[in-house]
């Protein structure tokens, strides 16, 4: 195979790397937070989305479009769920030949990284949103944590350390 081929393959290889954990890893978690909210809540868990554009755009805007653009709340709640599952996945990968992740276990690495999540999402970036330190209660910080180590975090991990290992 001649270079030009050769960087193209690998280039298809990190970007299928990249998507794949993290189409994954977005889709897991907010399915885990549909579900999560049902249970909880018994209310339609598409307003899990509605959430989430609400802490990036400001509880104030997220009232005054609420209900005549629900639907525009609920997609935006979407488009930022994604992106952000894309930032930790692109972080991870960035990460993982920098903290030499290749000989370590990639479950409990993952793991980790869920916790890792937990922790900078609801002790610095939600905070710094929305202004406001947030109320945590025990059963939930256990299973929103739970949620990201399994359901984030192992993905992610799963599929980085996959690309790297056959690097």
């Amino acid at each position: 195979m001649d270079r030009p081929a050769a960087i193209k393959s690998a280039n298809n290889r990190k970007r299928n790397a990249i998507l794949k954990a993290w189409l994954v890893a977005g889709t897991f978690d907010i399915t885990s937070a549909f579900i999560y909210y049902y249970i909880k809540t018994g209310k339609d868990p598409v307003n899990v989305l509605s959430g989430v554009a609400g802490v990036v755009l400001g509880k104030g805007l997220s009232i005054k479009l609420l209900p005549e653009h629900e639907n525009v709340m609920q997609v935006c709640g979407l488009l930022f769920h994604y992106m952000i599952a894309l930032a930790w996945t692109l972080i991870f990968f960035q990460l993982f030949p920098l903290l030499k992740l290749q000989n370590k276990n990639k479950i409990v690495t993952g793991m980790v990284y869920g916790v890792c999540i937990w922790l900078v999402m609801n002790l610095v970036m939600i905070p710094l949103y929305t202004m406001n330190w947030p109320v945590f209660h025990a059963q939930s910080v256990i299973i929103n944590t739970l949620i990201l180590m399994i359901m984030v975090g192992l993905p992610i991990s799963i599929f980085i350390n996959k690309y790297y290992t056959r690097k």
